[in-house]
């Protein structure tokens, strides 16, 4: 009978060491894709890796990551992480909702996520912000801080995920200030300082004491010349202060981090759903790193605890 026993011991163990080596192992099949880019952009892709280092310091779980040198290959390296048999692939950005809408399609039990695009599939997560709600914080952040009436923002592109937050932008400016003046030009790169910071300098001297950038890596260029002609400027997506610690007002964050630590979790426990998952100031998908005097009044009207 103790032999028995003894022997019950070891195979219940032994399968119990192989179920968690397998979830482990399978946990562990997840990989993301990063926007062009890449990281260093101090902006979009180093949130999101600072959710891929969360992920390994919480869950314990390391997320293979590859970063494309242009939009032509996104398509590849999604293809690759789904023919290596990855469980969960992350793609950062709206240039991947085509390449991902045909490999997600052609690989029905893969799950994927897409932040800031959407991809109607059912095996892909699709994770955008308020870029409305963004804008305005910044537009009214940038109006508060002004002292000329004049304010510039900076985009990357000029596609509906960038002139959305422009439009909210100025309308957040004409909330605070009716008559204040919202300069807008746009870089046509999302990873061309030079071509920001010449961008931000002609605005300033066009009298805009405060610029914003919604350009990515572009945005770098937007901070040095606020640095160098000393004026202020309002950062995007990541916390961009230490890129002109006396000039940087405030970063309006998408908290991409977040986003990337969030997902994960639910894949892990079993609860990834797909759809459509959109994130404001209330659903706390959106913050400011700092708050201007007289910004909260703004943050109420978005939440919609004040008419």
């Amino acid at each position: 009978m103790k032999k028995l026993l003894l022997v019950l011991v070891v195979v219940l163990s032994f399968l119990g060491c192989g179920k968690d080596k397998v979830s482990q192992e399978a946990a562990e099949k997840i990989g993301l894709v990063f926007s062009v880019g890449g990281l260093g952009d101090k902006s979009f892709n180093d949130s999101a890796y600072e959710g891929v280092k969360r992920v390994k310091e919480k869950q314990g779980i390391d997320i293979k990551y590859v970063e494309p040198e242009s939009v032509a290959v996104m398509k590849d390296y999604l293809q690759s992480f789904a023919d290596e048999g990855y469980d969960l692939v992350i793609t950062v950005g709206f240039y991947f909702v085509d390449p991902l809408t045909e490999v997600a399609t052609n690989y029905p039990d893969t799950k994927f996520v897409i932040i800031d695009g959407v991809v109607d599939l059912p095996n892909v997560k699709s994770v955008v912000f308020d870029e409305y709600q963004r804008g305005i914080l910044a537009g009214a952040s940038a109006a508060l801080k002004s002292e000329n009436g004049v304010t510039g923002i900076v985009g990357g592109l000029e596609i509906p995920i960038i002139t959305t937050y422009i439009d909210g932008y100025r309308a957040g400016a004409k909330m605070v200030n009716n008559d204040i003046e919202v300069l807008v030009n746009y870089a046509g790169s999302f990873s061309d300082p030079v071509k920001g910071k010449e961008i931000a300098v002609m605005m300033n001297q066009g009298g805009a004491d405060v610029i914003s950038h919604v350009a990515g890596g572009t945005g770098v260029g937007v901070m040095e010349a606020a640095k160098e002609k000393n004026f202020y400027a309002i950062g995007v997506d990541s916390d961009q202060k230490y890129l002109a610690p006396e000039q940087v007002v405030t970063s309006v964050l998408k908290n991409i981090d977040n986003v990337v630590e969030g997902v994960v979790e639910e894949y892990t426990a079993g609860n990834f759903k797909g759809g459509v998952e959109t994130l404001g100031l209330k659903e706390k998908g959106i913050a400011l790193t700092e708050k201007v005097e007289g910004i909260e009044e703004i943050e109420a009207i978005i939440e919609g605890k004040v008419q």
